[in-house]
């Protein structure tokens, strides 16, 4: 009867796999880091625009003065997230990268295992049929005997 298949790279591949499970989910963390910035400027740019909105009447110099160096700060704060977002988006195109690294090192693997499976496959079909072959040449072997006899 014929073998069972058995991939020799079977645990070379299941530690490519791994990698690109890691890789995923680094890439989602790093995202998530993106999202949860980019929604952090949108916040502060509403709170801006009530603030811009704001109309100051009869306030005194300190308060007009305290409300513009607010929107000042929040104006700088805008910049910095803005800057922090940019290095996540760095960040997030070399974790990327990375994964489209080990995702072709993992499609290496499995193209290689196809390949080894229809070799197998091929190698058992070849098998079966000589096995059949050598039946029916017995039979008909046994068959001349019988008519001979």
């Amino acid at each position: 009867m014929a073998k069972r298949f058995q991939f020799r790279l079977e645990p070379l591949l299941k530690l490519r796999s791994h990698k690109v499970e890691q890789a995923k989910e680094a890439l989602h963390f790093v995202m998530a880091m993106r999202i949860a910035k980019d929604e952090m400027i949108e916040m502060q740019k509403d709170y801006l625009k009530e603030l811009t909105a704001k109309k100051m009447e009869s306030s005194s110099v300190a308060e007009i003065q305290a409300h513009w160096h607010h929107k000042v700060y929040i104006e700088e704060d805008i910049k910095k997230l803005i800057v922090e977002r940019n290095q996540i988006l760095e960040i997030e195109s070399l974790k990327r990268d990375d994964l489209a690294l080990v995702m072709k090192d993992e499609k290496i693997i499995l193209k290689l295992k196809d390949k080894k499976l229809i070799a197998h496959k091929k190698e058992v079909l070849k098998e079966e049929t000589q096995a059949f072959d050598e039946t029916a040449q017995i039979q008909y072997i046994r068959a001349l005997k019988s008519v001979n006899a």
